[in-house]
């Protein structure tokens, strides 16, 4: 690449950045602003890998799978408590709907209990004023009840 003259200051295009990376890289001691890029980061990174001994690039992927094996049981972790989390709040949400319901229930079986108790109070009413042979239309006044129910018991 002898031909290729240009200077930082005068890169223009991506080929002319990759052209004078490439020139220039054995020269780099950081990167140059021109060429902070990701695409040009990441040959940096394969770059300072190649000038690694023998052992010291061991260590290096070494390291890496560690970092891996970390991130992995990290994930799996996180995905486990997430689950257990999740399971927590549908049994805490089912008890919670449980005990609304159990309420919502007992409400209206009050209600309706207390309904019957009016209406059998009423026909028990009804009953011994009939016995008493007082007049039906008396017995609906006093009870609200129809001549219809009262002449049925």
């Amino acid at each position: 690449m002898p031909l290729f003259t240009l200077q930082e200051h005068e890169l223009s295009t991506h080929f002319d950045k990759w052209v004078y990376f490439l020139k220039n890289l054995e020269h780099f001691d950081h990167i140059p602003a021109i060429l902070n890029e990701p695409i040009f980061q990441k040959g940096f990174e394969i770059a300072e890998l190649s000038h690694l001994t023998p052992h010291q690039l061991d260590s290096y992927q070494r390291s890496l799978i560690e970092y891996a094996e970390v991130r992995n049981v990290s994930d799996t972790s996180f995905e486990e408590g997430l689950v257990k989390g999740e399971q927590i709040g549908i049994e805490k949400g089912e008890k919670i709907g449980i005990e609304k319901g159990e309420k919502i229930g007992i409400e209206k079986g009050e209600k309706i209990g207390l309904e019957k108790g009016a209406q059998n109070t009423k026909l028990a009413i009804a009953k011994a004023l009939k016995d008493q042979q007082v007049p039906i239309d008396i017995i609906e006044a006093t009870t609200g009840l129809t001549e219809q129910e009262i002449k049925t018991l």
